[in-house]
């Protein structure tokens, strides 16, 4: 077994035990427990997705928020490099989004202050979270349909005509004509080809998204919890048992947060463990 199955198959072991010791009372347990479980949870994220080595565990420490920026380095480096030919195909990185139409840079500026503002967030401001915020949580997480039907027809439309644009803006900057890829753009097979690669790709990229933005939350809810669950107040002795009481909304609410961590290994399970040929390592499939 491999040390992200490791992890991941032991936060599994983590939030099972943490409901049992949540439904005993034994609350600053069960709290020690559902930190543990994230934590490695996230761990398996990033040693799967390659965004930390192994060598770099110890360098999370209890902080797996940590493996969320070290993505964003790892997007924001990628970002860079993109930029530098934007200009030679424009088309390739603009697309219109509800209210605007966005290209890479503006994109990339956008995502940089975003990058600086989570590298600002401390797990500690997180550690008695309100109803409020738990439910905008939640609902953000929610949000995110799975299991979203893809309607084909404009792009069955507008598809062809972006890729022809594309191919004639590389032709023009290299001065050689793509023959070859002109034909597959002409071929019957290429547009029901795209789609089904879009309709696997698609709702899978949802379920990545979902449990990324999952653990991050909770990355953030229960990472300031991993001292104060289980060592006694270096100032006054107080003991964890004390510190948690059916008030707290992580204790009052914990079925609920139960509930999605368990539909979050779910689908890590999904996408992570059982289809280990993800879409970046995926061929397409030959259109002859």
């Amino acid at each position: 077994m491999n040390l992200e199955i490791g992890f991941f198959e032991t936060a599994k072991s983590d939030f099972r035990s943490a409901k049992i010791l949540h439904e005993n009372e034994e609350y600053a347990n069960a709290i020690f427990l559902l930190q543990q479980g994230v934590e490695k949870l996230a761990k398996s994220y990033g040693l799967i997705n390659k965004i930390i080595q192994p060598n770099g565990i110890k360098k999370i420490s209890h902080n797996p928020k940590r493996v969320f920026e070290k993505q964003i380095e790892i997007h924001q480096e990628e970002f860079d490099k993109t930029a530098s030919i934007e200009n030679l195909f424009p088309d390739l990185f603009r697309f219109q989004t509800n209210e605007e139409e966005v290209n890479l840079t503006g994109y990339n500026e956008k995502f940089r202050e975003a990058s600086n503002s989570m590298s600002q967030l401390n797990p500690n401001d997180f550690l008695w979270i309100s109803n409020e915020d738990l439910n905008t949580i939640k609902n953000q997480i929610n949000e995110i349909d799975t299991e979203l039907e893809i309607n084909f027809k404009d792009f069955r439309k507008d598809f062809p005509d972006l890729f022809k644009n594309i191919i004639s803006q590389i032709e023009s900057n290299i001065n050689v004509e793509l023959i070859e890829v002109k034909e597959v753009l002409e071929n019957e097979e290429f547009i029901p080809a795209m789609e089904n690669i879009l309709k696997e790709y698609i709702p899978m990229s949802l379920k990545i998204m979902k449990v990324h933005l999952t653990l991050f939350f909770f990355s953030l809810i229960t990472s300031g919890h991993n001292q104060l669950s289980r060592y006694p107040c270096l100032c006054c002795g107080e003991i964890p048992k004390n510190n948690y009481t059916k008030e707290d909304v992580i204790v009052d609410r914990y079925d609920e947060i139960h509930e999605l961590m368990m539909n979050t290994i779910e689908l890590f399970e999904e996408v992570f463990i059982k289809n280990k040929a993800s879409m970046q390592h995926r061929a397409f499939p030959e259109i002859t």
